[in-house]
């Protein structure tokens, strides 16, 4: 059984059942065991990253398995969590595996007399910044109507530096003037770290009016 060390004991020789009883005496003390939890939570705490760079810097030395968090938009307190898998053909080796979209909306209705090429309205995008780069799940919608009846109307994207097209984006022929017509879409695409995805529009005549507008990206592999 383990003994208590008294004054008279500093100067002996420790026996094993003396190492025993200092080892237990620690293992009970709420200091060590608070320091202890601390050492675990330091030591398992996933990585979060916050710039592209960091990513990188962090796959050169990841394997598989390993997971991290990327602060995606800290103003609304979007978050998501990564995971290396090592065997992966994709230049993104960090796959999602939960977390927030980036969202954007614009509610209120506004109107831009057409010209054929894509607009911006007012209020710009709605849009969103793509942190990282890698691979998202995009989804984009908004309710349109027209002063013409047949006139064309099509829904698209700016991403970085390139401009929207009708390949990427959705039309629709509304079959009466002054009425709202739902339209939207959804994609795969591959950004670069910092890309902004804005909405644009476009129609083929008259007074076109866009409103309950919303953009959403959600990563899909990041590297």
């Amino acid at each position: 059984m383990s003994r208590v060390l008294t004054t008279g004991d500093l100067d002996a020789p420790l026996t094993r059942d003396d190492v025993v009883a200092l080892l237990e005496a620690r293992l009970r003390s709420p200091w060590y065991r608070s320091q202890m939890l601390d050492a675990q939570r330091t030591l398992f705490k996933p990585r979060v990253v916050t710039t592209q760079a960091e990513l990188s810097k962090l796959s050169e030395t990841a394997t598989d398995g390993d997971e991290c968090y990327a602060l995606a938009d800290a103003a609304n307190g979007v978050m998501w969590r990564l995971r290396f898998r090592a065997a992966s053909t994709s230049a993104y080796r960090w796959e999602f595996v939960g977390g927030a979209a980036l969202r954007q909306g614009v509610e209120t209705a506004e109107s831009v007399a057409a010209s054929g090429a894509y607009q911006n309205l007012t209020t710009a995008g709605p849009q969103v910044t793509l942190p990282l780069a890698g691979t998202y799940d995009i989804a984009f919608e908004a309710e349109f109507q027209n002063t013409t009846t047949g006139a064309n109307h099509y829904l698209s994207y700016d991403l970085g530096s390139t401009g929207a097209t009708d390949a990427v984006g959705i039309g629709s022929n509304p079959w009466a003037a002054n009425v709202p017509f739902p339209i939207g879409r959804r994609r795969q695409i591959s950004a670069a770290a910092g890309d902004l995805l804005n909405l644009r529009y476009k129609a083929g005549g008259g007074t076109h009016q866009w409103g309950k507008r919303s953009v959403w990206a959600i990563p899909m592999r990041l590297g």
